[in-house]
């Protein structure tokens, strides 16, 4: 869908933003460029990397336990709470900044670990993760369900369409790894990952095909299916009485 400038870049060359998107735009003007830009700087930044003109939308990436918000070998439902409110408010911080530069706005990454604090209980040593695919997923239910909420709202109160605005438009949950499971052990193609990528534990944030995490993002699709049907059966009828 899109040419993204790099992965995460950190207080990055404004000049090097537009040159570089300007010279994908002449090469490719009618695809879509974004920066790849997280947000957790803070309005400045994300106002300055997403204004040029060829940058088509405003995206962002949300990681509470990357960045020191949520620890999950921690059970606490306070814990757990404080994740939620610090998402939200990010959420609310892109969507009102997006809504000022008057540009879409895409959640390109957001994720948590499972229930850690139980593979500890199993033996784990707490200075080193081991992401046991049985333990469970009580707070990244809770968690997804806040963002994925938010996101749909979002979305919702932006009218889906290009007429006036967008708020939040996509989501992107970190990573699907379906069938796969943790091993030790490589594939026929001499890997171990799956969702992953390679710098990161397996299955650090892998939504496998038996988890709960699953349904919750499938209730989402069909809340925003179900919408956008019922903004398209208003819209034509608006046109028809017109």
């Amino acid at each position: 869908m899109t040419w993204e400038l790099a992965n995460e870049p950190q207080d990055p060359p404004l000049s090097w933003i537009t040159d570089t998107s300007v010279y994908i735009k002449s090469l490719a003007p009618k695809q879509l460029v974004t920066v790849g830009f997280e947000g957790k700087t803070g309005e400045w930044w994300f106002k300055r990397v997403h204004a040029p003109d060829s940058i088509d939308y405003a995206c962002g990436h949300l990681w509470v336990q990357n960045w020191g918000v949520y620890d999950p070998l921690d059970s606490s439902d306070k814990s757990l709470k404080v994740a939620q409110r610090f998402g939200s408010r990010f959420l609310a911080n892109l969507s009102k900044w997006a809504l000022d530069l008057r540009k879409p706005v895409v959640l390109e990454e957001f994720g948590m670990a499972r229930d850690n604090w139980l593979n500890v209980k199993k033996g784990a040593p707490k200075n080193a993760y081991l992401y046991d695919s049985s333990a469970t997923t009580t707070h990244k239910d809770q968690y997804f369900q806040t963002v994925l909420s938010d996101v749909v709202n979002y979305f919702k109160a932006g009218q889906y369409a290009y007429l006036i605005h967008f708020y939040i438009l996509f989501n992107r949950p970190w990573a699907y790894g379906g069938i796969w499971r943790p091993t030790d052990k490589r594939n026929c193609h001499n890997q171990l990952w799956a969702g992953d990528p390679p710098p990161e534990p397996p299955g650090w944030y892998d939504l496998y095909d038996t988890d709960n995490t699953m349904n919750i993002i499938s209730q989402q699709a069909k809340n925003i299916t179900q919408f956008i049907q019922i903004q398209n059966e208003i819209h034509c009828h608006q046109k028809i009485s017109m």
